[in-house]
């Protein structure tokens, strides 16, 4: 981190803690005044009694409340990609400070109102969760409002669509318009503010109604039938297949690597048996010893794979660095 790298951090978490510090005496001081502010003034009794014990009180909690937030990271995380472990150590955190308000209040300074202990929680944990995700908000609506000329139509819901809806909207490479949900027999509905539709005989409609430029085929267990109907009903729009790069993997392809994008079902044939599992962990668990992918395709609403098992001297240098690169371990033949 070089010079103006480290003074901008040092400013960034200051400007973090200043709004802190704001937030905690900022939200339950208009609780009172929610609570006792009547007419243009304080009622008597805040006046007298809750007014005087906040100010006694508020130093402290602020800095109370900076100080565990320290303890629960809030100033160490990369707000711009925040997630969902982020928001729950904000909750924390933010659980963490009432109970301090709370004991601190009782035990130093008098009993305050219950509407003042809730209240005041609950707009401290919201102003401090907008603080924390409001840039990651800020970057993800411009880039919604930023005009991109391509519009995609993606087939699949699954997790290899849910990963290239993610891809292609943060690096802002395209437009997803229309999802295509091939195993979805529900009604239309919406998935993340995108339309889902299923009917395959009005791909046509979609693509002309939705103003496709591309498709993009993303479901891993789509049947090669249906996959091939798509492309004749896709007939004059570009068709990209990123679910078929698993296909072109070479050797050394695993079976860890395939199932990582699997959803559904999974048929494993290996040493002359087949079974079917409900997902990918059970096939996983399932299998013992190393294996190759031989061959991958799609039975009914299932991923089929087909393996043979990986003897010492027939292993190939791609599938050592592969699998030394999953596991963590370094395979030795002696």
């Amino acid at each position: 981190m070089n010079k103006t790298e480290k003074r901008n951090w040092i400013v960034k978490r200051s400007l973090l803690v200043l709004f802190d510090v704001f937030a905690a005496v900022f939200s339950y001081f208009i609780t009172l005044v929610v609570r006792f502010y009547v007419n243009g003034e304080f009622r008597a009794i805040a006046l007298d009694r809750y007014l005087p014990a906040f100010w006694r009180f508020i130093p402290w909690y602020a800095v109370l409340t900076v100080l565990i937030f320290f303890v629960f990271r809030l100033y160490n995380s990369r707000w711009r990609h925040a997630g969902l472990h982020d928001l729950n150590r904000i909750l924390l955190a933010n659980l963490v400070t009432a109970a301090v308000q709370v004991a601190g209040t009782l035990l130093f300074v008098q009993r305050m109102p219950v509407t003042y202990y809730v209240i005041g929680a609950v707009i401290q944990t919201v102003l401090i969760i907008l603080s924390r995700f409001s840039y990651r908000i800020l970057v993800a609506e411009s880039a919604h409002l930023r005009k991109n000329n391509l519009n995609v139509m993606i087939v699949g819901i699954g997790e290899t669509g849910r990963i290239l809806r993610r891809q292609i909207e943060n690096n802002n490479i395209a437009k997803p318009v229309v999802i295509f949900a091939y195993n979805d027999r529900s009604e239309n509905g919406m998935l993340d503010g995108i339309p889902v539709v299923n009917d395959l005989e009005k791909i046509p409609e979609y693509i002309k109604k939705y103003q496709v430029q591309c498709v993009i085929l993303a479901d891993s267990i789509l049947p090669s039938e249906v996959r091939e109907k798509i492309r004749l009903q896709c007939e004059g729009t570009e068709i990209q297949d990123f679910s078929g790069y698993l296909q072109n993997e070479g050797p050394g392809l695993t079976p860890a690597k395939v199932l990582e994008y699997t959803g559904g079902g999974v048929i494993i044939a290996a040493d002359g048996a087949e079974n079917r599992f409900n997902n990918a962990e059970q096939a996983l668990m399932a299998l013992h010893g190393k294996y190759n992918v031989d061959r991958i395709s799609a039975e009914g609403d299932a991923l089929r794979l087909e393996l043979s098992p990986v003897k010492l001297n027939d292993l190939s240098k791609a599938w050592v660095k592969a699998t030394e690169k999953e596991t963590g371990e370094e395979i030795s033949f002696f």
